[in-house]
C-alpha cells in the first residue's frame, strides 16, 4: 500500500502535468493560428492582394546579356 507522502506527491505531479498540458494546448493553438495566416499569405499574389504588381511572384527579373566591364557607367567615365 502507498504511504500518504507518496499519494501527495502523485497528486502534486498530476496537478503539475495538467497545468503543463494546458499551457502546451494554448501554445499549439497559437502556432496553428500563425500557420493558418502564413498559408493564406503564401496563396496571395499581386492579383488577389494589395501588393503592387512589381512584387508579383510570376514576374521574373531580367538579366542583362551584355558582358560586365570595369568601366563606370555614365557619360564622363574615362576611356581606355
Amino acid at each position: 500500500m502507498m504511504s500518504m507522502d507518496e499519494v501527495q506527491q502523485l497528486r502534486e505531479e498530476v496537478k503539475r502535468l495538467k497545468q503543463e498540458n494546458q499551457e502546451l494546448r494554448e501554445r499549439l493553438m497559437a502556432a496553428e493560428a500563425t500557420i493558418k495566416q502564413l498559408l493564406e499569405l503564401l496563396g496571395q499574389n499581386s492579383h488577389n492582394s494589395n501588393w503592387p504588381s512589381s512584387r508579383g511572384k510570376s514576374r521574373r527579373k531580367t538579366k542583362s546579356l551584355r558582358p560586365k566591364t570595369e568601366r563606370k557607367a555614365g557619360w564622363d567615365s574615362p576611356k581606355r
